[in-house]
């Protein structure tokens, strides 16, 4: 191994360590090729990027239409703080909604007119409609249904990715003002958003109907 060839795998694991370090929710990691210029440096392997462009809030509620994977669907995905609900409008135009109270370990389900509740005994499943964590590269402008818009290459978080599988990505497209989502393509399957609200929302959409079966 060459004297540059070591410093090379020092900064790797510089770079492992720092991964470690900071919260890559705050942090995107992008991971570069170590490469030998011709004055004999070592270009670095991580650099810091900046904050995702668009994050999640604490409460919000978005409904979006999905196609591409099975059966079109219709979901609401709606969130306050550590409540959660999921409404989704398969092609049978039957609504199936789960919703998840985990400070309270608890999960409801409502299909046909029925509700039970079990523990919520696993890991909570985020219902987010894609994830804002991982590495951000703007492709430039764009026009959704006359309107302006922002597109964006959204990868994996190099921090977390598994390098023996393939970096997956999606395609992201953000009004103008970053604000508000509104598309998404991931390997065939799209997602048209139409309705995004921010901030609290409405307490009585995370209780049990008076039906609610106990398991």
């Amino acid at each position: 191994m060459s004297g540059l060839e070591g410093i090379a795998n020092i900064v790797e694991k510089a770079g492992d360590g720092l991964a470690k370090i900071f919260s890559p929710s705050r942090i995107a990691f992008t991971a570069l090729r170590v490469s030998i210029c011709s004055l004999g440096l070592v270009a670095p392997l991580l650099v810091f990027a900046a904050d995702a462009p668009f994050r999640w809030p604490e409460s919000y509620a978005i409904t979006y239409s999905q196609t591409g994977y099975g059966t079109p669907l219709l979901n609401t995905y709606t969130k306050d703080g550590p409540k959660a609900r999921n409404d989704v409008l398969g092609a049978n135009k039957r609504l199936d909604t789960t919703i998840f109270l985990l400070n309270e370990h608890k999960m409801i389900s409502i299909a046909n007119g029925i509700t039970h509740e079990s523990a919520l005994s696993f890991k909570y499943p985020s219902g987010e409609p894609f994830p804002t964590v991982g590495s951000w590269e703007f492709l430039g402008t764009d026009t959704l249904k006359g309107s302006p818009a922002l597109k964006y290459k959204v990868s994996n978080d190099p921090a977390r990715h598994d390098p023996s599988k393939p970096m997956s990505y999606f395609f992201l497209w953000l009004s103008a003002d970053k604000k508000i989502p509104l598309r998404m393509e991931e390997a065939g399957m799209i997602r048209e958003f139409s309705r995004y609200v921010p901030g609290p929302q409405d307490p009585k959409l995370f209780s049990a109907p008076d039906n609610t079966e106990e398991h």
